[in-house]
């Protein structure tokens, strides 16, 4: 956005940031009166009695399956007749409800031709997705109520893994969405929310391996149309609220006003359908007119069901915000509908589950035995077809015809040994641009893209141009030369940023020397495929126009400038850091749309950004580790050694370093007297080489040697509490069969379980009780050293994730060459 149209959001904004909060909290405050005074809501859509206390009882064992319609015959003649030989296979109890939305093609005579047996609910108009759906749950007879779109194609054996689903405190459970070949898989049903900068950000996660083992895993919302419902609750909860009519985020409404009173809304894996997306939406309101809808609905449950701190953060946040200028259209989009919003949130109930609560639960798994109702037995769920998770490129679509079902989202690998990169394909030329030269040991970024090239160069034709900043790294490039085409290094010298930012993490990298070898590189060899590590690098991306340009983020720049925030506490600094991370996210945007798609290290990351910029273009390639050289050995630990292990020239590094052992080591000293803590790695700065006493608190610098220092461990400890990005250490810990301990922000973004293959901890007391523990019980450090390996063999072997790699640069060629 151009800065006149910027200062022109911002002013336009003000005023809006100040009156609608306001009008929010004076709705709260007359609510807090009408409860105090027991004042009954009157008509207000909200049922005034309290349902956490309601026991879900259903009248009839059973299933009703409620199907809302509007003007979708063709969409009938394929969706009715997998629905109805589902139900011959099934001995679940049911009866069917075609509800149709006031349609004028022949739509019920269609169903009641060829479907005889099936109910049809004629509505004189269309009421909409929400009414439409009410008028058949109230219609229903049991109290497990399936609500499925017309364009929603079930697969075999979809209905037991839903009712198994059904615990006494689940309201909804909903099934895996796949979408038809060829299609971008935007939902999957595993729904999550967060609250970033006080913007609500609503999406669908990957499906992961785990996930698939799981089977049952919490959701934030149980998608509309494909889901099974308790009718009880649903009726208590109001229905889906007419407030967002004519649809669109409803269905997230009524499971987060189910939340909020103590049930839980989750997905069943085995159970699988095919959407075809918006096919009834797109007839009706135009793709513009849909995605207008639903960026309009998402405000309104958001003003609608969320705490006022949250909503007060949002406003706030909205003039200085990037997004401000398309932010300000939505809201005022949602002006028609405050009257009603305004008496929605005087009729809510002061629901105890706060909405970080309810985050906190998402993508949890629900233990098994827990899903399972009393009187319906679970039959076999899984097709012949689908057996395991998704395959990179491709899987066999849930129908079992042999279809490929493109996921150009994440395209997820199945874990299995992948030894041999050689493909039949034709070689792409591939040109690494990295900030550091790739090689080990000494930089967890530069690790995974040494790692990453040689395993992708078995494959295709690799070259790299790299910055190097001393003659150690200059002598790894001889390294890189023994398998990439061609590698060339430019001395980066240090300089002054020349912008008016007082906090530039970015221009440094930004000199002619680079550009001139780059236009050199370019004309010696054209390339299929730019790759550009690290964000400041893609200022380079404009020298190559006609390749297809990616951009990995090891770490996004502005979250760990914003992580910094709450560790500062003198009210200037902290002002100046807002400030600061708000620049940065402006730069880093406009860096990562020079590319065409963008690679992140894990799903946090790619969260973040997906708030900004294209789905479609994020991809996830998680950082590995080589699980054959960091492999366990015995009879090498020394007893109740700490080790952490870290690249001090990395900030959030020497921070962690400088908690653990002023806060956290100190409490673990009381308890274990014997307990010696190591500091290990490259460029520990002078506050740290302080630290060093020689006797229980050793730095030890770089060491040739690392995979014998998690050997001589007893524990290792991540105690980061800035920063985003890599966890590399973690992974090398686990690979070398080491317990860890670390706090939730080490372990965002990877498969860390609490307590099975590490302990995760924030405050320095908990964090030196879980240390204290593992020093303490060698049959727990065991048990977890096993779990540890278990877990990075099976998610972070670096020929699975260099295969994932291959696979996303050739479908980014088969793709533009369409």
């Amino acid at each position: 956005m151009s800065l006149p149209k910027r200062l022109l959001s911002l002013l336009a904004a003000i005023p809006l940031a100040l009156l609608l909060p306001i009008l929010l909290t004076v709705c709260d405050l007359l609510a807090a009166v009408m409860a105090w005074t027991r004042i009954p809501a009157g008509k207000l859509p909200a049922p005034s009695d309290d349902i956490s206390a309601l026991q879900p009882t259903g009248s009839q064992p059973g299933v009703s399956i409620v199907i809302l319609n509007w003007n979708g015959r063709p969409l009938l003649e394929e969706s009715l007749p997998l629905l109805k030989a589902e139900l011959r296979r099934t001995s679940i109890a049911h009866e069917v409800i075609v509800v149709d939305n006031g349609s004028s093609d022949d739509s019920v005579a269609f169903v009641q031709q060829h479907f005889p047996h099936f109910q049809v609910l004629q509505l004189p108009s269309n009421l909409g997705f929400g009414e439409g759906n009410n008028a058949g749950v109230r219609l229903a007879r049991h109290d497990l109520v399936l609500l499925l779109n017309n364009d929603m194609l079930v697969q075999p054996n979809f209905l037991e893994p839903l009712v198994a689903a059904m615990a006494p405190r689940t309201f909804a459970a909903t099934s895996q969405i796949f979408l038809p070949p060829g299609i971008r898989r935007e939902e999957t049903g595993k729904t999550a929310a967060r609250v970033r900068h006080g913007f609500l950000e609503l999406s669908h996660e990957e499906i992961t391996p785990s996930d698939e083992s799981s089977q049952v895993l919490n959701v934030f919302w149980a998608g509309g149309g494909s889901s099974l419902y308790r009718r009880t609750l649903l009726l208590a909860l109001g229905g889906f609220d007419s407030l967002y009519s004519p649809g669109y985020a409803e269905d997230a409404d009524l499971s987060f006003r189910a939340w909020q009173a103590g049930y839980s809304s989750v997905i069943a894996t085995r159970s699988q359908v095919i959407h075809k997306h918006r096919s009834s939406t797109r007839k009706r309101f135009g793709d513009n007119g849909a995605q207008r809808l639903m960026h309009r609905n998402i405000r309104l449950f958001f003003l609608k069901n969320f705490s006022l701190s949250t909503l007060w953060k949002y406003f706030l946040w909205l003039p200085a915000n990037s997004r401000a200028g398309s932010e300000l259209q939505i809201i005022l989009r949602t002006l028609p509908r405050w009257p009603l919003l305004l008496l929605r949130r005087i009729g809510r109930r002061n629901f105890a589950h706060h909405e970080r609560e309810i985050f906190a639960r998402m993508g949890t798994p629900v233990p098994q035995g827990e899903g399972q109702t009393a009187h319906l037995q679970s039959g076999p769920c899984l097709s012949s077809t689908v057996r395991g998770p998704l395959t990179a490129t491709h899987c066999q679509s849930p129908a079992g015809k042999g279809q490929r079902v493109t996921n150009d989202r994440h395209l997820n690998f199945q874990h299995s040994a992948i030894r041999n990169l050689q493909s039949t394909q034709r070689s792409l030329h591939i040109l690494y641009v990295s900030a550091y030269v790739p090689h080990l040991w000494r930089h967890g970024g530069a690790g995974r893209v040494f790692q990453l090239i040689r395993r992708v160069a078995q494959r295709h034709c690799v070259s790299v141009a790299t910055f190097y900043e001393n003659d150690f790294e200059r002598k790894e490039c001889d390294k890189l030369r023994q398998f990439c085409q061609s590698v060339t290094a430019v001395y980066r010298r240090g300089k002054p940023a020349r912008n008016i930012y007082p906090y530039e993490p970015f221009e440094e990298f930004h000199l002619p020397e680079m550009r001139r070898v780059l236009r050199q590189v370019r004309l010696q060899q054209p390339f299929d495929i730019v790759h550009f590590e690290y964000p400041q690098m893609a200022c380079y991306a404009d020298l190559f126009p006609d390749a297809i340009k990616f951009l990995t983020e090891v770490e996004v720049n502005y979250a760990a400038a914003a992580s910094k925030i709450a560790y500062i506490y003198n009210p200037l600094r902290r002002l100046k850091w807002y400030y600061n991370s708000m620049q940065v996210l402006d730069r880093e945007l406009a860096l990562c749309r020079k590319v065409d798609y963008l690679v992140c290290v894990n799903e946090t990351d790619a969260q973040f950004l997906r708030g900004y910029l294209p789905r479609e273009a994020i991809q996830i390639v998680q950082t590995g580790v080589d699980v054959e050289y960091f492999a366990p050995a015995d009879n090498h630990e020394e007893p109740y050694a700490i080790g952490f292990v870290a690249a001090f020239r990395h900030e959030p590094n020497v921070d962690a370093a400088l908690f653990l052992a002023r806060r956290i080591f100190p409490l673990v000293k009381r308890q274990v007297p014997q307990a010696r803590l190591y500091l290990i790695g490259a460029s520990p700065p002078e506050n740290v080489q302080r630290l060093h006493n020689g006797k229980d608190l050793l730095v030890t610098g770089f060491v040739e040697d690392l995979l014998r220092y998690y050997h001589r461990m007893s524990v290792i400890v991540v105690p980061l509490r800035t920063g985003v990005g890599i966890r590399g250490k973690i992974l090398e810990a686990w690979a070398a069969g080491k317990p860890v301990v670390g706090t939730s922000l080490a372990a965002a973004g990877i498969e860390a379980r609490q307590g099975e293959n590490m302990y995760i901890a924030d405050s320095a007391e908990e964090f030196a009780r879980w240390t204290t523990r593992l020093l303490q019980n060698w049959p727990a450090r065991a048990l977890m050293a096993a779990h540890a390996r278990q877990t990075a063999e099976q998610f972070y072997d670096w020929n699975q994730l260099a295969e994932r790699l291959c696979a996303i640069y050739e479908a980014a060629v088969r793709h533009t060459k369409r």
